[in-house]
């Protein structure tokens, strides 16, 4: 019991924050506004940057599974067009299920952690705390492994990624012709990259030294 729970907390604590950081990073609407205006999205769209947030809401929303639809309609000098086409729907189809998928490892993971961790917090208070601090240590290897390849080259990395995640080419779009790459360039991506990793790096800081600090005091 003992050890199978310290593997829990090892690898799952770190993970669900993780998620729960890399989602408050995506689903922030003001980062999309402010994209959209440094990038000139208006321009490059041909939406106004009120009708790109309605898009950019809905889209959040879709994938939130709180609408099952992303067939949308805009107005774009005096005529209404269907935001997405076909090959931009079904590639949202694919990353809706990533992130159903993410949520549910999220949920199971939360409930393993309230389960195990909270037997060990309350039964080897130390253990908790080594163990929150050697998971964050792994992970910060890892992320730091991640980071670097990253900033290396990004555009090589981003395609590493999507070819991990999807089985077809269907993230591949026309930026001339396709609004949602005109909407989320490869830079949007890297800030929410950027983001995401300051937030987390702030937190495995913190539990590594909160970690060893409250492992001593509980000799």
């Amino acid at each position: 019991m003992l050890r199978f729970s310290r593997i829990i907390m090892i690898l799952l604590l770190p993970m669900v924050v993780l998620l729960g950081v890399f989602e408050y990073a995506v689903f922030d609407l003001d980062y999309f506004e402010a994209k959209f205006i440094e990038n000139n999205t208006m321009v490059e769209t041909g939406l106004e940057l009120e009708q790109l947030l309605r898009v950019s809401q809905q889209t959040l929303d879709y994938l939130k599974d709180r609408t099952d639809t992303l067939v949308l309609y805009e107005e774009i000098d005096g005529e209404m067009i269907q935001v997405f086409e076909a090959r931009e729907l079904a590639h949202m189809e694919d990353v809706k299920r990533l992130f159903d998928i993410g949520f549910a490892i999220r949920n199971i993971s939360l409930i393993l952690l309230v389960l195990f961790g909270g037997w060990l917090f309350i039964n080897h208070r130390r253990s908790f705390w080594h163990s929150m601090r050697t998971g964050s240590i792994f992970f910060a290897a890892l992320i730091l492994v991640i980071g670097v390849y990253a900033w290396i080259d990004f555009d090589k990395a981003f395609v590493i990624f999507h070819k991990l995640l999807f089985t077809n080419d269907l993230w591949i779009l026309d930026p001339t012709e396709d609004i949602m790459i005109q909407m989320l360039p490869i830079d949007f991506f890297m800030g929410i990259g950027l983001k995401t990793a300051l937030l987390y790096t702030g937190y495995l800081i913190l539990s590594i030294f909160g970690g060893t600090w409250l492992k001593n005091m509980n000799k």
